[in-house]
């Protein structure tokens, strides 16, 4: 079929966060798609009720949906009225029984947490959102699972749940505690900037007092991780291809297409 594929997003404008990875990704769509002989269309929907979204893509002669979305409603709506095969990319619910193809969060956040403790940190900390994102609370669980791999012990005490405007404040009290972490699970850009400028603050320098690992996109690495530490140590990061998560978005779409796929799949 040469009818394209729509690749839906939902993210707020000013969702920095969520912009970058979401345009690497449109970007690797398109180009799998083309290789496919397959067009693309970006649909966004952000501040539409469900009857013009549903009225929208009924209007489009599309041949699947990819749906990248921190809203559970629009997977609502989508699975109850647009009878189109759907997959959802860089995104997920929990109690969701849909099709999905994600980063490997929970590998990530063990593989950051074995670096961390290997490198010599004896209290690993985390510092970022936790309680409204699927992505963050299986990093998280990761990151403990690591720990526990090694026989060490999570400090409860050092997980800092904040909301993106407090994140400043909250890395400055982290880092001011007397048993403040060695070293940090940053997981977010804006969580990363903040410890950095409070470790600054506080004189601590990274890579010596402060262990980090961060966690971006390939095609962002460059102005999402190193750009923020540039002139200094750079710590690593948790890095996932957007190309590899297009190609096995489209695969499974191509297989809901034929009917060759009978029980929702994750895909990591």
């Amino acid at each position: 079929s040469r009818k394209p594929v729509a690749y839906i997003t939902s993210h707020l404008m000013d969702l920095s966060d969520a912009q970058p990875a979401s345009w690497v990704l449109s970007r690797a769509l398109t180009a799998v798609a083309a290789r496919h002989g397959k067009p693309m269309l970006g649909v966004h929907v952000h501040g539409l009720s469900a009857e013009e979204i549903v009225a929208r893509l009924e209007a489009t002669p599309c041949a699947g949906l990819v749906l990248d979305t921190l809203d559970e409603a629009l997977l609502r709506v989508l699975e109850k009225s647009v009878r189109r095969p759907l997959v959802m990319v860089n995104s997920w619910f929990e109690r969701a029984a849909v099709n999905t193809v994600l980063q490997d969060n929970y590998l990530g956040g063990f593989l950051a947490a074995n670096w961390l403790a290997e490198a010599g940190a004896e209290r690993v900390g985390w510092l970022g959102p936790l309680e409204n994102y699927g992505h963050t609370r299986e990093r998280f669980a990761g990151v403990m699972a690591g720990l526990a791999a090694l026989h060490r012990k999570w400090k409860t005490n050092l997980a800092v749940e904040s909301d993106p405007r407090a994140l400043h404040a909250a890395a400055r009290a982290m880092l001011a505690r007397r048993d403040r972490p060695d070293g940090v699970a940053v997981f977010t850009k804006n969580a990363a900037l903040a410890l950095r400028d409070a470790a600054h603050a506080a004189k601590l320098k990274i890579g010596r007092d402060l262990l980090l690992v961060g966690w971006t996109a390939e095609d962002c690495y460059e102005g999402e991780h190193r750009a923020l530490f540039a002139g200094g140590p750079m710590p690593p990061a948790v890095v996932w291809r957007a190309e590899s998560m297009a190609e096995a978005a489209l695969d499974l779409l191509g297989q809901l297409h034929d009917g060759r796929v009978f029980e929702p799949r994750r895909v990591l």
